[in-house]
């Protein structure tokens, strides 16, 4: 590949990118970890506190909090990986082989639309793990060294305040080095303080999950519902992976790492194949999340990138030309999608659609001189989070969910709000019955007249919201700062307003 393709076609899937991130609507899970950038702690109930880092770069630097604001810590996380990618393939390697993963990085789906783009826990930790393993390539290169085992340590400590997954890394660097005659790990100081740096690093978050229950270890382990081996659901959480990195990478990257004995050989290999593996199997007997062994098919490109430096020329140019406008048109129908509602999606599964509206909502309540309120209510986290989004700090969110508040079950404090009035908002996605659930913790429900918010170009979705009165700081939660709250008393009338 010459160095004129290389550089055109990653300043296209980077236009791409900043269009997509300027126009495209925040994601729920954006909104949510954008929430957790305004209470920043070592750990929620979700995920280790990496990511409300990297949602606090872009509002923290332009003192504005928008889609694209919350965005520029991705974008900028993503061009740190693409470099760190392409030296480790140079590296390991050839010339060719790097530009060609660096590409690849750059045009399959899920790491250029979804981790290069869209806020998430994976921004930071891909980062992480390739700065980890070029330290670990220079300790095998110059077995004397010292600090790249110190210095990976700490990478892997941040990594896993990142993501709870980067602990398969960990795992794949013992395999890793496990035959290796040369550099035997176990016999070398700077190995266990490595494992000391990381320790410490990770500490503060044993810490907070400590104090909180163990909450989100537990959530951790307890995703995905009942444990059974299950052929639909490994059909599921394997077609998912097709999907996020178009069907035929990981068939190439699979066919080609049986097949080529350089690639089995390789170091490299368990960081693929550990993680890849661990999710096939766990996703065999319960559900998970496609991204979720994204981080090994990042390191398996070099391996496919290897393979394809010696195709032809044709063969080349057909993999990566077909690859890349499958990308862009994909990005292009994602921005059309969101503004014309060009496939005529139901709201409640037009993922395009959940972050709109809910500004204007705010919008049209805060001038109604008639509602005097002091706080927001919804009922689901996701909801939740893009009323926090939406408000900007300027109006507390509390969840009203016993089972599923998720990190809103510890940010405030539901003693004081006590005799306070609320607005309670959800989407027509979420509908919910506020006047019938909410009775027995406020002293007046009302409902007020529900609100459709267009798109920009298009039908958009329509807006529950009640008007909730003096509040009696009682609602019960199984976990958080408000669990102890007892149960509500039986009681409560409420209106209906027409």
């Amino acid at each position: 590949m010459s160095k004129k393709i290389f550089l055109s076609l990653l300043t296209l899937t980077l236009f791409v990118r900043l269009i997509a991130a300027w126009v495209i609507p925040a994601g729920f899970d954006e909104a949510y970890y954008a929430m957790w950038s305004r209470y920043l702690s070592w750990g929620y109930f979700d995920h280790p506190p990496f990511v409300a880092l990297t949602a606090a770069i872009g509002p923290t630097l332009f003192n504005n909090l928008s889609p694209f604001t919350i965005r520029i810590g991705p974008l900028c996380f993503h061009l740190l990986a693409s470099y760190l990618l392409y030296t480790l393939c140079l590296l390991n390697f050839n010339k060719t082989s790097a530009r060609i993963a660096c590409v690849l990085f750059n045009i399959i789906p899920y790491f250029s639309l979804g981790s290069g783009l869209l806020l998430l826990p994976d921004n930071s930790l891909l980062c992480f793990l390739l700065a980890a393993l070029l330290c670990l390539h220079t300790l095998r290169q110059t077995p004397t060294k010292r600090w790249p085992l110190m210095i990976a340590g700490s990478l892997f400590g941040l990594a896993f305040l990142s993501k709870y997954h980067a602990v398969l890394f960990i795992l794949a660097t013992l395999l890793s080095f496990w035959p290796n005659n040369t550099i035997n790990i176990w016999k070398r100081w700077d190995f266990y303080l490595g494992i000391l740096l990381c320790t410490l690093i990770i500490l503060p978050n044993i810490y907070w999950n400590y104090a909180h229950d163990w909450i989100s270890y537990i959530e951790q382990v307890g995703k995905g519902g009942e444990i059974h081996f299950s052929w639909a659901t490994f059909g599921q959480s394997f077609g998912g992976q097709l999907a996020y990195l178009l069907p035929w990478t990981p068939i190439f990257i699979l066919f080609f790492s049986l097949k080529n004995k350089v690639i089995r050989k390789h170091w490299l290999f368990p960081y693929a194949w550990v993680t890849i593996l661990v999710f096939c199997i766990v996703g065999s007997y319960r559900s998970i999340l496609p991204h979720w062994p994204m981080p090994g098919w990042m390191i398996a490109l070099c391996f496919l990138a290897y393979q394809i430096s010696q195709w032809k020329p044709w063969q080349k140019l057909s993999f990566i030309t077909g690859t890349t406008l499958i990308t862009v048109s994909l990005a292009g129908l994602l921005i059309i999608q969101s503004h014309y509602d060009l496939l005529k999606i139901p709201a409640g599964t037009d993922p395009t659609l959940a972050g709109q509206g809910w500004k204007e909502v705010l919008k049209k309540i805060e001038t109604d001189p008639s509602l005097s309120y002091d706080f927001l209510i919804s009922h689901k986290w996701f909801t939740g989070g893009q009323l926090a989004f939406a408000s900007a700090g300027k109006t507390p969110v509390l969840v009203f969910n016993k089972n599923a508040a998720h990190h809103f079950a510890f940010i405030n404090n539901h003693r004081s709000f006590k005799h306070k009035n609320a607005i309670f908002i959800t989407s027509e996605a979420s509908a919910y019955d506020a006047k019938k659930e909410l009775a027995p913790y406020f002293n007046q429900i009302n409902t007020l007249p529900a609100t459709h918010i267009n798109r920009r170009f298009s039908k958009g979705q329509t807006f529950q919201l009640w008007y909730c009165q003096n509040y009696q700081g009682n609602f019960p939660f199984n976990y958080g700062i408000n669990k102890d709250i007892p149960s509500p008393k039986p009681s409560i009338a409420y209106t209906k307003t027409k």
